[in-house]
């Protein structure tokens, strides 16, 4: 008597782990047995051209792109493209206008994610939107220039202190106090 895979909705036979041995594989490939991680079988257009040819049957889950890089590029047709961008021009058509930039509805674009119905045309706004849902936007704490944390935003906002006093207190300027007051920056705090 075998037991079947602990993946809900699988139903093969338990290799190791628990899981059956196409879970297994992608377990010990890359610690996740949804992810789908592929290693291409020689170019990497070769890799690109059976990823579309493929999208019909591929798992819902994200595949990502075989080497750890965001948004990788590869030489197909003689020239040098960005993955994702090939991708959604063939998936998608051509771009609906100037203005529109690929944007991943899966949150995973800068892990590498090549999944074709992972990505769409979408405007510049629209792609940011996405990655405020995903919570993937760089604000606040995440930028690499922060001198503030969300505690000590909080703080400057809940006093009346004068903002140079309180700029002393934070190591930055008075005009970066009167910024944070009037909510001009980290406005996606109350």
């Amino acid at each position: 008597m075998s037991s079947k895979c602990a993946i809900e909705g699988c139903g093969k036979n338990v290799l190791a782990r628990r899981l059956c041995s196409q879970h297994y594989s992608r377990w010990y490939r890359n610690g996740d047995p949804l992810t789908v991680t592929l290693a291409p079988r020689g170019s990497t257009a070769t890799f690109v051209r059976w990823l579309l040819s493929e999208a019909h049957v591929l798992p819902p889950t994200c595949i990502l792109w075989p080497k750890p890089c965001p948004y990788p590029q590869a030489r197909i047709d003689g020239q040098q493209v960005a993955v994702h961008r090939y991708i959604c021009r063939a998936v998608n058509g051509p771009k609906p206008s100037p203005k529109h930039e690929v944007a991943h509805t899966c949150g995973r674009g800068e892990e590498g994610c090549v999944h074709p119905k992972h990505v769409i045309w979408a405007t510049h706004a629209e792609n940011m939107s996405h990655t405020v849902i995903h919570g993937t936007s760089l604000r606040g704490e995440r930028t690499n220039f922060a001198k503030l944390n969300e505690a000590a935003v909080l703080a400057i906002r809940s006093t009346d202190e004068p903002a140079d006093v309180v700029a002393t207190r934070y190591n930055v300027s008075a005009h970066t106090i009167r910024t944070v007051r009037r909510r001009l920056t980290w406005r996606h705090l109350p």
